[in-house]
Parts: structure tokens; sequence; C-alpha cells
């Protein structure tokens, strides 16, 4: 064993997948028996989710799940067209499902229950950048991963196709030790999918023609290419915009006739504007105590603002208090951990669309962390400060399109500004 370990090649860790019930019968009463961390043979228990496009959105319910358990990790990876699966493209994940799976994995890489990627695919890391999912991509099969199927067959990955010429050997008849030591040449070739769309590519040298396991061999081509997958335009089939008119049909539609509050610039014709429905209105409103002189907003507040944009229209459909851990009354200041609550609550929200009233369901899709609305209370200066400005203009480097609503709630004042020169907005804010 002590050549087997100093091996050129030597294997990991051996890792077993430890379910809530082990497999054997207990020697002393004949039942199955629970397996927990506190036996001497589990070290580390890991959970693996497979996201696919049916179950991606309830990944935050099952790590709301596994945070309560004695769980070591959560390992993340994504459905492959391997095997069954290879017949059910409906489940295969999109470029957005996968951003949105590298975004959860770094929310959550130093939690307390941490949350790791699988092996599969190359993701886009360099010499001096790592990929999205906090790695440099390797595909390990038959270098330091191998295994000994059900026959006894020693093999590299068990989701690699089962074909004869992967076979290195069997248990049963050869010392898998020596197996490992002198064969496995073809997984060790640096070259093995190598094919013929590989050859002028130049991320040759990080990616190696991606996963063994999703490399087609009856056609010499990898079934998943980082650059297709990522970096090629995409043509999208041309929609019409949204319309304003659309908009107020569909809210009309839900909640009968509605009154409405509407600010708009006075010396120029705004090029944007932003709605909120009478259900975000109410709860901004009352968030900030608006039009009171109340003591919890004597100081400043914020919320975030979560709904959709459409084209030159923004759909404020939620407003989520937001963790501020300075406030006095002419600044707050919050950090990176206000903005994982904010995205975890969005997750929430698009997990629960589909359950919830029908007053908040349509057909414009999931909803987005689209702006912040703060406060200026009492006789702070009622604009847009420096701060307030350089602000905006980072959040609109990070997610785009966004929206910054300032407000006097004593006062009730209100002015909403979007886009990178943070230019003011019409605000349409309705309300029953």
């Amino acid at each position: 064993m002590e050549n087997y370990l100093n091996s050129k090649y030597p294997l990991h860790t051996l890792f077993f997948e430890v379910t809530s019930r082990c497999n054997a019968l207990c020697d002393h009463c004949g039942s199955r028996c629970t397996a927990s961390k506190k036996d001497d043979f589990v070290e580390h228990i890991q959970v693996t989710f497979i996201a696919t496009k049916n179950n991606i959105f309830e990944l935050p319910e099952v790590y709301r799940l596994l945070s309560m358990l004695e769980i070591d990790s959560l390992r993340i990876s994504g459905i492959d067209p391997i095997g069954r699966a290879k017949d059910n493209e409906k489940l295969m994940l999109s470029r957005e499902d996968y951003l949105y799976l590298f975004d959860f994995i770094k929310k959550h890489k130093a939690s307390p229950l941490p949350v790791v990627w699988s092996c599969t695919h190359y993701f886009g890391n360099t010499e001096s950048t790592l990929d999205p999912t906090g790695k440099i991509f390797s595909c390990y099969t038959g270098i330091h991963v191998a295994s000994v199927l059900s026959n006894g067959d020693i093999f590299g990955c068990p989701n690699i196709p089962r074909r004869k010429e992967l076979i290195q050997g069997n248990v049963l008849k050869d010392d898998f030790c020596e197996v490992w030591k002198n064969k496995f040449e073809f997984y060790r070739n640096p070259n093995r999918t190598k094919a013929k769309q590989c050859e002028e590519c130049e991320l040759w040298n990080y990616c190696k023609g991606d996963s063994f396991h999703t490399f087609d061999f009856e056609t010499n081509t990898p079934q998943f290419c980082y650059k297709k997958f990522f970096t090629e335009k995409v043509e999208l089939a041309e929609t019409a915009d949204v319309s304003y008119e659309d908009i107020i049909a569909s809210l009309v539609l839900k909640n009968g006739t509605m009154q409405h509050l509407t600010v708009k610039p006075s010396t120029f014709e705004a090029t944007k504007t932003v709605i909120f429905t009478p259900q975000a209105t109410k709860d901004l409103f009352g968030f900030f105590h608006y039009g009171e002189c109340h003591p919890s907003n004597l100081y400043e507040q914020q919320v975030a603002l979560v709904g959709n944009n459409l084209g030159n229209i923004s759909l404020v459909k939620y407003v989520v208090p937001a963790i501020l851990y300075n406030r006095a009354g002419n600044m707050a200041t919050m950090d990176d951990f206000c903005i994982s609550q904010i995205m975890d609550e969005v997750s929430i929200i698009n997990e629960n669309i589909a359950k919830s009233d029908l007053i908040y369901q349509d057909s414009f899709g999931n909803v987005e962390f689209i702006g912040f609305a703060h406060s200026h209370p009492q006789e702070t200066d009622f604009r847009f400060s420096i701060h307030d400005v350089n602000n905006h203009k980072d959040f609109v480097k990070q997610y785009g399109n966004f929206l910054s609503i300032i407000l006097n709630p004593q006062k009730k004042k209100i002015v909403c500004f979007s886009g990178e020169d943070c230019v003011q907005s019409k605000l349409i804010l309705l309300f029953k």
C-alpha cells in the first residue's frame, strides 16, 4: 500500500456516500442503524445536489434544510447529457442557470455550511483568474480517480461511458496497485480529449477538451464547450417591448381601479418610467411611515426594490427591508452581508411566486434586485449627495439597470434616479 500511495498518480482520499441509514444489519439487534458524525468511521458528510431545469430554484430551500442538520458541506453539480439524461433535453441548464449556481456558491462559500462545486466542466479560468466556481478546472479521472465496478472491472470515474477500451483490468484476477501504476495510459494522455475543433483554440491549455465524462467517443467531440456556451454571441428572437399600457392593463385586471402618485422631472422628458404596484407602494409607505413623524423614521432607513426591468420601464413589485449596521439622522451604512440577505430574499420570492396569491403572479418572469430606496429624514438636504451618486454608479456596474430612490417621510417628498448617469426618472406609485 505504501508504494501505491507514493505512486506518480496518487488516488485522492476515498469518499463514501453516507445516507440516513447504513446498509449493514446490526450484529446485536439485526436492524439497520442510523449513521452520524458521532460514529468513528464518519469524518465528513457531504450532500450532492444535481441541479436540473426542474429543481434549480429549490436549492435555497434545500440549503436551509441542510443548515439545520449535521452536514459538513453541500456539493453542487449541473446535470449533463449522459445516461438517461441524454433523452431529457428539457432538464439541461442554460447559461443563466449556471450563472445563478455560481452566484449561489459565492454567497455561501464561507458560510457555516460551505457550498462547493463539483469537478465538472471548464468555466473560464486563466493563469491569473479562477473561474466563477472559485477553482481551476481539471478532470482527474484516471489521474487521481479510479473505480471498481460491480463486476470487478477497474475503471476511471464511474460517470464515463462504459466502453471496453477504457477498462484497465479486473480485481478478480489483477492486482489493483499494479494496474494503477502501469496502466491508465489513455487516461493520462494530456491530449486524450483533443478534438478537431480544439486544435486552434487559445484556451486548450486550461480546458484540455473539458470533462472526460461528457466527451463523445463516437464523434470525437466534447459535448460541452465553454466558448460555445458562454462566449459566443447568442442570437435572440426579436420580441416587442412590453409597453406602459400593457403593464397598467395587467395591474388593473388584478387590482381594479387604482389611484396614482406621479413624480416626473420638471425640466425634461424622462426616458425611464418606474412603476410601483399597489402592494409595493403600500409596503414602501408603511416601512418609512410616509407622512408621519414616527420615532423609527427620524434616522435614515433603507429598503431593496425587487421586480422586473422591462425595457424603458421598471416594475417594482416587492419592497425588502435592508439590514443597516450603522444609522444616524443623516447617514446609514451597509456591507456585503446586507446584499447577501437581499439576494436570498429574491431567491425565496422566486421560489414561491407560483404558490402565492394570483395578484402576485404575471407573465414577466422571475424578479430581480433592481434598486434601493433610502430616506433623507427631517431637515436633511433632499438631494442626491456625492456619496449617493457614487454608490449608485457602483451598483449600476454590478447590476446594470439600477434604481435609486430617496424620500423624506416627514415632508412627503420622493424622487427616483436611474441609469449610469443617475438621471431622474418618471415615478408612478399606484395605490388603491
